[in-house]
């Protein structure tokens, strides 16, 4: 048999083994991305929604763990940017910190896209890829798939829920939920409460923070 033809058989063969190595031990993040490609085919029906969705948030609050009686720190950057064809650009940084016991930065990337489900309310999701800094020269990544709601109340409040889940550290898993009331002061201007609940690496953190929303 030639050299040539042995060469690309063996070629085939490894290219296989190798393929059914990964889905074996990455299936979990393979239903990510399948999933993230079922919501970019759905995006192609997508109705027009009178929230906006191009802004960069600020928030700053407390945090408090399930090892601590003392409460911690939130901070973080976090914002969206929607495409000419209506898909989201979602970026986030944020960091959670308490003196003596954890210090971890979170910095994400992905996209999103959104949909009015009622004239006062649209269903939207997202995908990211998210990197956690535990410190102690201790990094993770993953994925972050995201869905929630937002709501109309007035035409000044808006009430906005969501649940993610984390596929980032070696070890675990997390599903984690927030909630937001946000006040427009005007159209492009708007002051938050928000509440979340994730699981960091093992460690379970609930945050309440303030926001300020700049729209564009």
């Amino acid at each position: 048999m030639p050299l040539a033809l042995v060469a690309v058989k063996n070629f085939k063969l490894n290219s296989i083994v190798t393929l059914l190595y990964l889905m074996r031990y990455e299936m979990n993040k393979i239903k990510v991305l399948g999933l993230a490609l079922a919501l970019g085919v759905s995006s192609l029906s997508l109705h027009a929604s009178d929230f906006g969705y191009s802004f960069v948030q600020l928030g700053f609050g407390i945090t408090d763990d399930e090892n601590s009686t003392s409460n911690g720190e939130y901070s973080g950057v976090t914002g969206s940017f929607q495409t000419q064809n209506g898909v989201l650009v979602l970026f986030e940084s944020t960091r959670f910190e308490e003196s003596g016991q954890y210090d971890f930065d979170f910095t994400a990337i992905g996209a999103g896209i959104y949909t009015a489900t009622g004239s006062q309310t649209d269903l939207y999701g997202g995908l990211q890829l998210v990197n956690a800094d535990l410190g102690a020269e201790n990094d993770e990544s993953g994925f972050r798939v995201s869905i929630g709601i937002r709501t109309a109340l007035t035409s000044h409040i808006e009430l906005d829920g969501s649940v993610k889940h984390e596929d980032v550290y070696d070890n675990d898993s997390d599903t984690g939920y927030g909630l937001a009331l946000r006040y427009y002061a005007t159209p492009n201007v708007a002051a938050g409460v928000h509440y979340d609940s994730t699981d960091i690496n093992g460690l379970g953190i609930e945050s309440i923070y303030g926001s300020i929303r700049f729209i564009f």
